[in-house]
């Protein structure tokens, strides 16, 4: 499709004008052939739009400076923008807006543009995307000065840092909600040594899905005392998540859940000088931990682990499990750990720790297996012989074993 409106019967002397007057939401995904609303010249009013989200429209550029005529040009960052296809003049279309979806190409031009961020002041949730210049920066700039923002959305861009505030101005942008999606060159979301970014102060939901060059989520000096819910996916670079400094200040924690990071091997990493001797989850509630094949432990700290209300705990798929934590782990309310995706079962020893290893010992994760390669998992080597059942690999169809020969001479 390249417009949505067919110009094959426009009159010839007069250009169109489009009034949708009470139209509050205009949302276009993928239309990689789409060049614009109407080819030709015409208008386009929307008083009463508040989201406005084009994603992977990669041919239609959404704004035009007011004043400038639909067929001239203008010039930014490298880019020709083409007034015909661009039927929104930008002053007058984000006075309303509540949501918006960004661009490289459309944040370009709201760069060049010489306009009050008021306005901006109904902007509650901002996407940005496609920034995928290999040295495209983190728009910081735009983010710091929209004081209305709750909801930013960042995804399949080339950003290989995001928030390292280290600037003397005062920001009054305090975002609550920021998803992070498909940034593969993502290394640092919060870089160490600099302190917390006041955007992320009262952060309450965080999901980091597909950056696969994040080692650590996020460093010791970052504290998140307002987060409630933390989702992470598909992030095969992570080795763990966070420090015991970092995980004491998660007091508003209800739910975490961690799935697909193929080199996690602990969630909560030990410092080298424990300054408290307990690490307090006072409010988690829900635990998933799944598809995780090198993860050993959820916590390495020497610390006691208190999770006072956690009631639900999820494991799948964590082959190396063997414990949850090196320590004690008073768990008051939980009774079971669900496993029964792979083996319809409920575990429970009496508490968490002695109930991991059970399932190791038990070799839980192996139930679902078709095709096991034994040189992968060494710690079998140990358990074959006097912990296997014949049940265990009940599901397994192709099994591949290495026979090596040592000669002396």
């Amino acid at each position: 499709m390249k417009e949505i409106v067919s110009a094959k019967a426009r009159p010839l002397d007069c250009p169109p004008k489009f009034e949708f007057n009470h139209m509050s939401s205009l949302v276009l995904w993928n239309l990689t052939e789409l060049q614009g609303f109407f080819t030709g010249n015409h208008s386009l009013a929307c008083p009463s739009l508040k989201q406005l989200d084009v994603r992977g429209c990669f041919k239609w550029e959404l704004f035009m400076k007011q004043g400038t005529g639909h067929e001239g040009r203008v010039l930014h960052s490298n880019l020709q923008v083409s007034m015909q296809k661009s039927p929104f003049p930008l002053e007058e279309v984000i006075r309303n807006l509540e949501m918006l979806a960004l661009n490289y190409e459309d944040a370009s031009m709201i760069l060049q543009g010489q306009f009050s961020w008021e306005n901006f002041s109904k902007l509650i949730s901002l996407n940005l995307t496609h920034f995928e210049d290999e040295k495209a920066t983190f728009p910081y700039w735009f983010v710091e000065n929209i004081t209305t923002l709750q909801t930013l959305l960042v995804e399949h861009s080339s950003f290989k840092e995001m928030f390292q505030h280290d600037r003397q101005n005062e920001i009054q942008t305090r975002i609550k909600e920021l998803t992070l999606n498909q940034l593969h060159e993502l290394q640092h979301i919060c870089k160490e040594g600099f302190p917390m970014d006041p955007i992320l102060e009262i952060l309450d939901f965080l999901c980091v899905d597909g950056c696969s060059k994040l080692k650590h989520l996020v460093p010791s000096s970052v504290t998140f005392s307002h987060l409630t819910y933390l989702v992470v996916q598909n992030c095969g670079g992570l080795v763990h998540f966070f420090t015991s400094s970092t995980a004491r200040s998660l007091a508003r924690l209800t739910t975490m859940k961690i799935r697909n990071c193929y080199s996690l091997e602990k969630v909560v990493a030990e410092e080298r000088e424990e300054l408290e001797d307990e690490i307090n989850f006072s409010s988690l509630e829900i635990l998933e931990l799944q598809f995780l094949p090198m993860l050993k432990m959820f916590c390495s700290s020497i610390c006691v682990l208190n999770l006072p209300l956690l009631k639900e705990v999820v494991v799948k798929q964590c082959r190396r499990m063997n414990i949850f934590s090196v320590t004690t782990t008073i768990t008051p309310k939980l009774r079971q750990i669900l496993s029964k995706e792979e083996d319809e079962n409920i575990y429970w020893e009496g508490d968490l720790n002695r109930t991991v290893k059970k399932m190791f010992l038990d070799m839980v994760a192996f139930r679902s297996f078709t095709y096991l390669w034994l040189s992968e998992y060494p710690e079998l080597r140990e358990l074959w012989y006097s912990h296997v059942k014949q049940e265990v690999f009940g599901n397994l169809q192709t099994m591949h074993a290495e026979v090596r020969v040592l000669l002396y001479f």
